[in-house]
């Protein structure tokens, strides 16, 4: 927390705290301290939340790549499955939802409307 003396209202010494935050494009790095549970978020932050055109790496290594809405998977994005395993589409509160394309390991290829 920082905290700031308003110094318009000397006769009202009173401090604020305010909340750290990420906010704009950055990199953050969370999970365990072995390297099987790191997980790794690169893109937008709005307000402390990832919102925006993102990346992450989970802990398994799967990769997705796309928008985020309040810490969530949300908008058109891509998840891979270290099985390799594909999805490719829309996404909702992070579910697969929407308009996509899952493709499974062994090349079968299911398009529609996920929900």
């Amino acid at each position: 927390e920082i905290e700031i003396n308003l110094q318009e209202y000397p006769e009202e010494d009173i401090p604020i705290k305010l909340k750290k935050m990420r906010h704009g494009n950055g990199i953050q790095l969370y999970g365990e301290t072995s390297d099987s549970g790191i997980c790794k978020y690169e893109g937008e932050w709005v307000f402390d939340k990832r919102t925006g055109d993102g990346k992450c790496i989970y802990p398994d290594k799967s990769i997705y790549k796309g928008q985020f809405r309040d810490n969530c998977r949300d908008g058109y994005g891509r998840y891979e499955w270290v099985s390799g395993h594909i999805y490719e589409g829309n996404w909702r509160a992070n579910n697969m939802e929407g308009a996509g394309q899952f493709t499974h390991s062994c090349g079968t290829i299911l398009k529609g409307f996920f929900k």
